[in-house]
């Protein structure tokens, strides 16, 4: 077990370093999600073979800064779940050995200007309990599709169409 703290630390580097490592799988579920260094670590990831599938909270598919309409547009699955007021989950889960959660967004600010947490633990059974976690948010959540196609990934982010998943 690991922790980081923001601002004593540089968590976004170890949080990508996690993901450079991943081999074959990486769930994410996320609030905030702005800071393009560490989605450009997913996409890279999700390139070179590891599943990369994410469930969001409702706000990140019009958040014009959100990384949500590049992850897919990069073919990376994403879930909105909408059935709650706020999806503030912040977790990563990797090759079902790793757990990475805390306050840390997955945001600029939560590097540069907040004070924020995350903690590395490597648990099977941490894993087990946060990947039932994860798979009831997905289920319950809404699929985003990339219709219609938008070429702006980083800027203006259009609101994705929501396609409920079977």
């Amino acid at each position: 077990m690991r922790a980081c703290f923001v601002p004593n630390h540089n968590c976004q580097e170890r949080l990508i370093k996690a993901i450079d490592n991943a081999q074959s799988e990486i769930l994410v579920m996320c609030y905030a999600f702005t800071n393009s260094k560490v989605g450009e670590a997913l996409v890279s990831a999700s390139k070179r073979g590891v599943s990369v599938t994410i469930v969001t909270d409702k706000t990140q598919r019009e958040h014009k800064k959100s990384q949500i309409s590049h992850f897919v547009h990069s073919s990376i699955p994403v879930h909105s779940d909408d059935k709650v007021a706020i999806a503030h989950n912040k977790v990563m889960i990797i090759d079902e050995k790793l757990t990475i959660t805390g306050s840390y967004n997955y945001s600029e600010a939560a590097q540069h200007r907040n004070a924020e947490n995350l903690l590395f633990v490597e648990s099977k059974e941490l894993v087990e309990q946060y990947k039932r976690y994860w798979q009831d948010r997905r289920d319950a959540s809404i699929k985003l599709s990339p219709k219609p196609l938008d070429k702006a990934v980083h800027k203006e982010v259009k609101p994705l169409k929501k396609e409920r998943i079977p």
